[in-house]
């Protein structure tokens, strides 16, 4: 079977021309089938709506909103007819913290928030001592060092 390749809008503007220039079709038929589209389209959602209402679906139907001219908003459109519709993946449950980890982390809360208080120029000299000694001697060092300030 030979499968054709579709068209492009500048290819299928070609062909309309010379097939009214052949006298094919004419001018006036294309006007009829441009004509035409808007009720296409009315019909169209008018049976999109039937649909819907026949849906046995708890989902309320997607209301339409008129609103300006080549604005367009992908919640407001209604799905293509056979769209597939994902379901939401499950919640995932948090893993279960053993309490050093628990603990390790309140730490490098507290850390991170104390180290944001000094400047960059100091914050080499906290990182060092946290990664020589540990983060509790870093955060004891600098609870001290903003307790001298005050």
């Amino acid at each position: 079977m030979n499968e054709e390749k579709p068209l492009s809008p500048a290819q299928a503007q070609y062909v309309l021309n010379r097939l009214v220039e052949d006298g094919l079709i004419s001018a006036r038929d294309v006007a009829r089938y441009l004509a035409s589209m808007q009720g296409e389209i009315r019909a169209l959602e008018n049976r999109l709506v039937h649909l819907r209402s026949l849906s046995t679906d708890t989902e309320a139907p997607v209301r339409r909103r008129r609103g300006r001219r080549g604005r367009r908003a992908a919640a407001g459109r209604p799905r293509a007819a056979g769209a597939a519709v994902k379901p939401a993946a499950p919640a995932k449950a948090a893993a279960a913290l053993s309490p050093k980890q628990r603990t390790s982390r309140q730490l490098q809360g507290v850390y991170m928030s104390l180290i944001r208080q000094f400047p960059k120029s100091k914050r080499a000299a906290i990182k060092a001592l946290a990664k020589e000694k540990d983060r509790q001697a870093a955060v004891d060092m600098m609870q001290a060092a903003l307790a001298k300030k005050k």
